[in-house]
C-alpha cells in the first residue's frame, strides 16, 4: 500500500483525487509510514511470530524485522479430491472451465478480474 501511494498510483486504497494531488499524497504517505512504524514497534516485543501464509510472512518480516514461521490453517481437501473428472477432461469433453477461487473478499484481491476474464 505504501508503494502505491508513494508512486501516486490510483488503486483500491488510493483514490484518484489523492493520487493526483501531491500534497494529499504526501500527507497520506506520512500517515501510512507513521502507522507502519507504530505497527513495527509493536512487533519488537514478539519472541515468536507465526503467520498464516507467505504474503503475510513477507509483510510482517519487513515491518517487524523478524523471522516468521508459516503455519497454514488446516484444510480438509478429501471432498475436493473425491470429485469426479479432472479439469483437463472437463475442458476437452465439455469445452467448459470451472474455477474455484478461495480467499478473502477484499478489494486488493481483485476478484472482479477473475469474473471478467471468463
Amino acid at each position: 500500500m505504501i508503494d502505491l501511494v508513494a508512486r501516486r498510483h490510483t488503486s483500491y486504497n488510493n483514490n484518484e483525487s489523492i493520487a493526483h494531488n501531491a500534497t494529499l499524497s504526501l500527507l497520506k504517505l506520512y500517515y501510512y509510514k507513521t502507522f507502519a512504524l507504530a505497527y513495527g514497534l509493536a512487533g519488537i516485543a514478539a519472541d515468536v511470530v507465526m503467520v498464516n501464509g507467505s504474503w503475510t510472512a513477507s509483510h510482517i518480516s519487513k515491518l517487524w524485522k523478524q523471522t516468521c514461521s508459516i503455519v497454514f490453517p488446516p484444510c480438509d481437501i478429501e471432498g475436493l479430491l473425491a470429485l469426479p473428472g479432472t479439469s483437463e477432461e472437463i475442458l476437452t469433453n465439455e469445452k467448459r472451465v470451472n474455477i474455484l477461487s478461495i480467499g478473502q473478499i477484499r478489494p486488493e484481491k481483485d476478484h472482479r478480474l477473475q469474473l471478467e476474464k471468463y
